[in-house]
């Protein structure tokens, strides 16, 4: 395996495309947005993520997620303040994640590239199987949610937090 290298038990090529994807973190009611990636060759499909899609040339970010938005979830947002950056070398590219909040203005929410979606509060977001690109930005919304995100009953389901994510991107 020349020219590759683990990389968070991930086996990445040193010389992978690189590519600008960006994410939404939509809001709504103290809770936020998260999609099961679908498709049947998609590396991290099952996987959970923050909607949004590549940046074309030419393109901002936030004109490239109002688009992937409205396509892959057919509702429109208006993109706000930038949440954080991640990069993750998945063996296919490296990815750079830029995320922003965002807000659900219009549309019905219909689902094109994902196969589930959850609106979960905050805290709960380390308890499913994200990409590894995007669980930095759980992270940072945790941080910024402080933990908390107000008073819930839990249902007595376990808050352990989800710490093996299966999903590598390796098919």
């Amino acid at each position: 395996m020349k020219n590759k290298k683990i990389v968070a038990g991930c086996v990445a090529a040193e010389r992978a495309e690189s590519v600008v994807v960006v994410a939404a973190v939509i809001e709504h009611e103290g809770k936020v947005l998260i999609a099961r990636r679908a498709g049947l060759s998609d590396p991290l499909r099952g996987c959970w993520e923050f909607p949004g899609g590549k940046v074309e040339q030419g393109e901002i970010p936030q004109d490239s997620l109002r688009r992937e938005i409205r396509e892959e979830l057919g509702i429109e947002v208006e993109v706000g303040d930038f949440v954080e950056e991640s990069v993750y070398p998945y063996p296919h590219a490296t990815v750079h994640l830029l995320a922003y909040r965002c807000r659900w203005i219009g549309g019905t929410l219909s689902l094109s590239a994902h196969s589930a979606v959850m609106w979960l509060f905050p805290q709960d977001l380390l308890h499913y199987d994200l990409s590894p690109a995007d669980r930095p930005i759980a992270e940072k919304i945790l941080a910024f949610d402080g933990g908390e995100g107000g008073a819930r009953d839990n249902g007595g389901r376990d808050e352990t937090p989800f710490l093996g994510c299966t999903c590598t991107g390796v098919s």
